[in-house]
């Protein structure tokens, strides 16, 4: 793996998040693809570990932290294992790996979508606009999730929704578990 793979890849997923269906083409749609889209997760985790780290008072003691990155791989793992029957249930495993690996490289440009409301959000000088610039964001990537469900796993449009819904809950719960654990009163 090099830069070169590196930058491939993202052009790819930003060609997705440009509605181009042309950006699966540069992706690497093997098994060794598959497995080399969750090194995605690293490019991701400076921001995300920022964030997550310095939200709370809940500092940066050894359990916060644990609680924090066993949160951060969940979050990597459990949709695409959660998507192993779906897509098998929905005869769409052909598509199986093209998606986990377009959904892998996509959340790389929606992690930094969501950047500036995630700032607004620390100031209290912005307070108000940070859940407008929030929702826009989300929006955003709740249609660029969508959009790489349905150009890869070659799904109906509704087949897709449920798709995008299934990961959004499932990335819900475990941001709420997450914060449940490391929050002082667990």
């Amino acid at each position: 793996m090099n830069a070169a793979y590196v930058a491939t890849s993202l052009r790819g997923a930003l060609r997705l998040a440009r509605f181009d269906a042309g950006g699966m083409a540069d992706l690497d749609l093997t098994i060794s693809g598959l497995q080399r889209s969750f090194l995605a997760a690293l490019l991701c985790l400076p921001i995300v570990g920022f964030f997550r780290l310095t939200q709370t008072d809940g500092g940066t003691d050894t359990e916060f932290v644990v609680v924090q990155a066993v949160g951060y791989a969940a979050g990597w793992v459990v949709f695409p294992l959660a998507m192993v029957p779906i897509a098998l249930l929905l005869r769409l495993s052909r598509g199986y790996v093209p998606f986990i690996v377009a959904n892998n490289w996509a959340v790389v440009w929606q992690t930094l979508l969501l950047v500036p409301a995630m700032v607004l959000m620390r100031s209290p000088t912005t307070a108000a606009y940070s859940a407008v610039a929030y929702f826009f964001a989300l929006g955003i990537v709740i249609a660029y999730q969508w959009f790489v469900a349905r150009t890869a796993l070659q799904a109906p449009a509704v087949t897709a929704v449920g798709i995008v819904a299934l990961q959004l809950t499932l990335d819900f719960a475990i941001a709420i578990t997450t914060d449940y654990l490391a929050s002082s009163d667990a």
